[in-house]
């Protein structure tokens, strides 16, 4: 059997869950993602929230999670005035 040529074998990229409507693209699933993140007044939302709330399996819930981590350490502003930084944060004032 002939072994497949590697544009058969790349990733079709990143799915939408099957559980999020009416997002058209991952880039708006990424920004809802965003601007429902924002609104946890103390800490991040826990791979469990995320899990719930986008319909993601376990292991993505924990991907995205990391990556909100990593977003609000690249972008200070994301850190609400009443808001603990994350771990991750490099970018917040000792107190």
């Amino acid at each position: 059997m002939a072994r497949p040529s590697f544009p058969d074998r790349v990733s079709p990229g990143p799915r939408i869950p099957a559980g999020v409507v009416g997002v058209a693209s991952v880039l708006e699933l990424a920004l809802r993602f965003s601007a429902w993140a924002v609104k946890f007044p103390r800490n991040d939302p826990t791979p469990k929230q995320i899990q719930a709330r986008w319909g993601m399996s376990r292991a993505t819930a924990h991907r995205w999670h990391a990556a909100w981590q990593t977003v609000r350490a690249d972008a200070p502003l994301l850190v609400l005035p009443d808001r603990q930084p994350c771990s991750g944060d490099r970018h917040a004032k000792a107190h």
